[in-house]
């Protein structure tokens, strides 16, 4: 799980966990990187800022990590910092013994406000474009990080996790999260809202109330009450453990309704309102719980549609899906970003501006069926979708699957993909991919696709050979696939094939008495 203090503190934790401050050695001289908006003070085994000691040194590898993390909200964030954020960053070995031995790490950043509006530092610097001086002028936000990764093992660099590592970018990433702008000003020592922390002579000093957070402010709780800044809620008093939505007006057109807020029925200083429920999918970075072998590197749409709400600019907001650099167009450089960032299916996790246009974490021929249907050049087709679609023709007696291109835009099919959720293909090694030479494919047992590179396609009926289980009905075929799309001439969209079943199963006993038989067609 993800914690914090009863405060503005962040502390990543796989069970709840408490953080003590340390007492601090004579300051040494960190290692110092600048990162996008962020200076970056690495402190090594017996180096201190006075706060903190960090207790092991710093490896290129693991600060790498932290510059990753840093462009996993740098891609999406527009806004100009009035002056880069101050990010002291330790090593420390949070415990052995009891629940201690759980914390994965921790952020801490200190907050103000002009009584109408709070705001952590981090927040204020990047968001607001304020070159804040505030009551405490040592350091913006604060990350530690747990020698033993909560006595496991870390996954660092940006290969895949696996097996019981925690993945170290993972980590780094929501613990940013939470220095930007999501966490809240409420205190269960005072039920209150709008509480802030950091003084001149301490930066984890309480320093009254000073405003709700944009974070908080649309909150809502069963019965209706808000959040109040110096209050317990308006008009009553606001439930902490009951059920809690964010209602910012961006997320909740994207996600189709109230967006749940993590609020469990025993409040916890260290994770509830300052996470988005785990249930919500794809998992949010900004959840509290990260598994073992999990990775969650970047913020999902929804979490871009919350800092929208929160008064950040994001950009250019994609006109088109497969428009990887949000500049109104789907050309020859967001294929390039897509070819460069290319994952296959489960593979690392990626963001929108890397090729993630389907929001799953992964760069794939999904991905650049989306790109192939809505490209527009150079080098996109003249030929629109008609209404008429391209065959996925299933033997039911064989496993067969033929696909006829021959009523697709142009056509032809320059990218097509099958995808299911119980790795029923007959796959790998069994089909027969038509562009050969010329495709990029994917054959796994999940997800058989391709994309032909020169965009050409194949116009031919083709034979992919005998990979899917016999004796599906019409109904369970369309069960099976999750996915069964295909891409006509570049440009003409990204659609469903028509699902063709010859013969049904139960019609299977006729043939041998002469029956016609009545092929079946119908629209994934």
């Amino acid at each position: 799980m993800f914690g914090r203090l009863d405060g503005p503190g962040r502390f990543t934790v796989l069970v709840l966990g408490t953080l003590a401050v340390l007492s601090a050695a004579a300051p040494a001289v960190p290692t110092v990187v600048d990162y996008g908006p962020f200076t970056v003070s690495f402190y090594n085994s017996g180096d201190s800022d006075g706060s903190a000691t960090s207790e092991q040194d710093w490896t290129q590898t693991q600060m790498d990590d932290v510059a990753a993390a840093i462009e996993s909200w740098d891609m999406w964030i527009n806004n100009t910092p009035g002056r880069q954020i101050k990010l002291h960053i330790f090593w420390r070995e949070f415990g052995t013994e009891g629940n201690d031995r759980y914390i994965l790490g921790g952020s801490y950043s200190p907050t103000y406000g002009d009584n109408s509006t709070s705001w952590s530092y981090p927040e204020h610097i990047w968001r607001d474009g304020s070159d804040y001086n505030g009551a405490w002028d040592g350091w913006d936000t604060t990350i530690q990080l747990d020698v033993t990764a909560g006595s496991k093992a870390w996954n660092f660099g940006d290969g895949a996790t696996y097996s019981s590592l925690i993945d170290f970018r993972s980590v780094l990433a929501h613990e940013l999260g939470h220095s930007i702008g999501f966490s809240d000003s409420y205190s269960s020592s005072n039920d209150k809202w709008g509480n802030v922390y950091g003084t001149r002579f301490n930066p984890y000093s309480y320093n009254g109330t000073k405003g709700l957070r944009e974070w908080e402010k649309t909150f809502v709780d069963q019965n209706g009450n808000t959040p109040k800044n110096n209050s317990t809620g308006d008009p009553g008093n606001f439930d902490e453990t009951g059920t809690v939505h964010y209602t910012g007006a961006n997320a909740v057109a994207y996600y189709g309704g109230n967006v749940p807020i993590y609020a469990p029925d025993t409040y916890s200083s260290s994770s509830s309102l300052c996470h988005l429920e785990e249930y919500i999918s794809p998992e949010p970075l900004m959840s509290p719980q990260l598994q073992p072998a999990e990775m969650i590197r970047n913020p999902s749409m929804l979490e871009i549609e919350i800092l929208k709400d929160m008064g950040y600019d994001v950009g250019i907001w994609p006109t088109f899906t497969g428009d990887a650099d949000r500049d109104a167009d789907v050309d020859n450089i967001d294929m390039g970003t897509l070819y460069g960032n290319f994952t296959g299916p489960e593979g690392i996790q990626m963001a929108w501006p890397q090729g993630n246009f389907d929001d799953d974490g992964d760069v794939d021929n999904i991905d650049f069926g989306a790109l192939y249907g809505n490209f527009t050049g150079p080098g996109a087709g003249n030929a629109t979708d008609t209404g008429d679609r391209a065959d996925l023709i299933y033997d039911a007696a064989t496993g067969n699957v033929k696909l006829d291109p021959s009523e697709a835009a142009g056509g032809v099919i320059t990218n097509w993909a099958f995808e299911n959720a119980s790795a029923a293909f007959s796959s790998p090694g069994v089909v027969v991919f038509p562009t050969v030479g010329f495709g990029l494919e994917t054959d796994t047992a999940g997800q058989i696709s391709q994309t032909d590179v020169t965009m050409a396609g194949f116009g031919y009926l083709a034979d992919i050979g005998n990979i899917f289980p016999t004796g599906l009905t019409l109904e369970a075929l369309q069960s099976l696939l999750t996915t069964a799309s295909y891409v006509g001439t570049v440009g003409s969209g990204q659609v469903d094939f028509d699902l063709i079943v010859i013969p049904e199963p139960a019609t299977l006993a006729l043939v041998g008495v002469g029956a016609c038989l009545l092929l079946l067609r119908r629209r994934r």
